[in-house]
């Protein structure tokens, strides 16, 4: 197992959203997805400068949180979008050799950093982290990580700015009582592969093939030390130092060709301008894991083409209702996991109707996914 401290990097949404993987070909961007993609560039630009800054000053504060929050040729390292509104920044931590992965005993989607060897504890970084069972805790990280940040808000002087968001958990910040965004701390993980993602892909799976799964296997996850479903481990498994599973950049891999990264963009506005329910029980992620189960279901890249958009798209919201009404939207590499799981029925019937809705106009109506974006324009 190797945990490398690595930088993620993420194509600047404005010059990338509607890069075209199908050379010689080319796709007229609708006006509704122009307006989109400046929106969310310029929500970059606003929350870039401020989170950077903080950043910098948790970094004077203590050197072991050291930031990589750049920007490089028109690239955003380390932050990812999850909606219009709401971004998610990574500071990736050194771990210098002394941890090993560990997800036995633990819930699916979590995982464990523990000492390799109790000799080497004096060598560790964060040393004051690690337990007496040898567990780097997350939790641990997350409340000092927060410290620093509340510190850096006053002292760089943007608390007329920026407040912090108490959520269990996590460091969220609210910048101009407009946009959010996560900030966690994570490990990225290399030449291993989860326990409980063994089962991807299925014996019979025609997409992706094994060329692919070699590829995206050896991107690497990361590890966060988010707390978003921290409710559901068990107290008797050490919630404290359980440690995320994340594979968005793995996601982002598999969905790179064809016309999958558009049908992305396109459900991400959808559930933006059409689906922001009170609660908001669907996230963009639902969309995404939906998107890639139908990537399952239309296996071979001449049915990705940019003359079959609608074609996917009526699929995607036929699975995303049929995925409401069951109360059922399995992870994608940890079907174990239900990301509806936790809803209230009237919560998931209100995203139903709302979903069927659009479903319903998209299916009768071909050009009816050009009115829905003028609706909300």
């Amino acid at each position: 197992m190797q945990l490398l401290n690595t930088k993620y990097n993420n194509p600047t949404i404005a010059d990338k959203i509607f890069k075209d993987s199908l050379p010689g070909y080319y796709y007229p961007k609708p006006s509704y997805l122009v307006q989109y993609g400046n929106e969310l560039a310029t929500s970059i630009k606003t929350i870039f400068p401020i989170t950077k800054q903080i950043l910098q000053e948790v970094e004077a504060q203590d050197a072991r949180f050291i930031s990589s929050f750049v920007k490089l040729e028109n690239q955003y390292e380390c932050l990812e979008v999850i909606s219009s509104k709401r971004f998610l920044a990574k500071l990736f931590l050194n771990h210098m050799g002394v941890l090993n992965f560990i997800d036995s005993g633990s819930q699916p989607g979590y995982a464990f950093l523990k000492l390799s060897d109790e000799r080497k504890r004096s060598t560790s970084l964060w040393t004051e982290f690690i337990t007496a069972s040898g567990y780097l805790s997350a939790k641990k990280l997350r409340n000092k990580f927060h410290s620093l940040v509340t510190k850096a808000i006053i002292q760089a002087k943007l608390d007329d700015k920026v407040s912090i968001i108490e959520e269990a958990g996590s460091v969220i910040l609210s910048i101009n009582h407009e946009y959010i965004i996560e900030i966690t701390l994570a490990f990225m993980c290399c030449g291993i592969w989860p326990r409980c993602a063994s089962a991807w892909p299925h014996l019979y799976a025609l997409w992706p093939c094994p060329d692919m799964v070699y590829q995206v296997r050896e991107v690497g996850f990361h590890l966060l030390a988010n707390g978003i479903q921290e409710k559901q481990i068990n107290s008797a498994n050490n919630e404290n130092e359980a440690w995320h599973i994340s594979f968005m950049e793995i996601e982002d891999k598999l969905l790179e060709r064809g016309c999958r990264r558009l049908c992305l963009t396109i459900l991400n506005y959808l559930r933006d301008t059409h689906l922001n329910l009170p609660g908001q029980p669907l996230q963009n992620y639902h969309m995404k894991t939906i998107l890639l189960y139908e990537c399952e279901k239309h296996p071979f890249e001449h049915e990705w083409g940019y003359d079959c958009i609608q074609d996917r798209l009526k699929g995607i919201f036929l699975q995303l209702v049929s995925c409401l009404q069951s109360r059922c939207c399995p992870h994608y590499f940890i079907p174990k996991i239900n990301l509806l799981d936790g809803w209230p029925t009237a919560v998931l019937d209100m995203a139903t109707r709302q979903a069927w809705r659009i479903t319903r106009q998209i299916i009768t109506n071909p050009d009816q996914l050009h009115q829905l974006a003028q609706e909300s324009m």
